[in-house]
């Protein structure tokens, strides 16, 4: 069980942030949430993909309000209407927003891929290109009028 210290250090809010929080999604997850010692408020763990979705949805700059709606309409009306959903059904239930993650997800492990291939194939054309660089440069041959007389001399005897 989390209290309100732990929810705010992990999603790094300040405690009245995460109070605030928590009264925006309790009726969602008020089976998770109980009263410890000293009345502080516990949050089972069960209950942290909501936060978790919550958090994500104001960072893509929905209202508090507005993101606990999402979110309930998202598991059902969960807490309102279908009192038989629960959080575990509502992560169990195959739910659209996580198949479109994994969907966006795979399609950028296929571009990283490709990306990758495409700048392997660049590295071995450039490594080609330097060792091409590095080779000496043919000797040109020996003509009639670069040649010393001597040089000549030895080439015509010797025929080297």
């Amino acid at each position: 069980m989390l209290t309100l210290k732990d929810i705010s250090a992990r999603y790094d809010l300040s405690p009245k942030q995460a109070r605030r929080y928590l009264e925006s999604v309790s009726h969602l997850i008020s089976s998770y949430c109980q009263r410890g010692p000293h009345n502080t408020t516990l949050v089972s763990q069960q209950a942290i993909p909501v936060f978790d979705r919550l958090t994500e949805l104001l960072r893509d700059g929905l209202s508090l309000p507005a993101a606990s709606q999402q979110i309930s309409k998202e598991m059902n009306g969960n807490g309102k209407t279908d009192a038989h959903l629960t959080v575990d059904s509502w992560q169990t239930n195959g739910q659209p927003y996580r198949d479109e993650l994994l969907g966006d997800l795979r399609a950028q492990v296929q571009d990283l891929r490709q990306e990758r291939e495409r700048l392997l194939r660049l590295l071995e054309e450039s490594q080609l290109q330097v060792r091409q660089l590095m080779l000496p440069a043919p000797k040109p041959a020996l003509s009639q009028q670069s040649m010393s007389r001597w040089v000549a001399l030895r080439v015509a005897l010797l025929g080297r």
